[in-house]
């Protein structure tokens, strides 16, 4: 949260925890509702993280654009985040590797241009 406001939006947060989103960026009037996920350590030697897209404790529901407009996907050990609109988000399961230039959703790295 602390990276967007720096970043030029205006940062609100519901004040329960029963919406599917953790906050809402604003920026010249423009609305986006954020879910965060975070991992901590690489899925294999091969530098994956895996992040699971999905809500409920005993069995998972994807999220949708109803639901959450981005999906803030942070990387805990190295600082690194990615901001995925929800629409491209196919899966419960969303896959990153932070070091290949070329991977799916490379673009999204570090990117506020949302």
């Amino acid at each position: 949260m602390s990276s967007a406001y720096e970043n030029g939006f205006s940062v609100l947060q519901p004040f329960s925890d029963s919406k599917p989103y953790d906050f809402v960026l604003e920026k010249q009037g423009r609305f986006l509702r954020v879910q965060v996920k975070t991992c901590g350590t690489p899925l294999d030697e091969k530098g994956w993280f895996r992040f699971t897209i999905g809500r409920g404790s005993s069995s998972k529901y994807a999220y949708s654009p109803k639901n959450i407009d981005v999906i803030a996907c942070y990387i805990k050990c190295l600082d690194i985040f990615y901001l995925i609109p929800i629409q491209l988000i196919r899966t419960i399961t969303v896959r990153l590797k932070p070091f290949e230039d070329d991977s799916r959703l490379i673009e999204f790295k570090n990117n506020w241009n949302i």
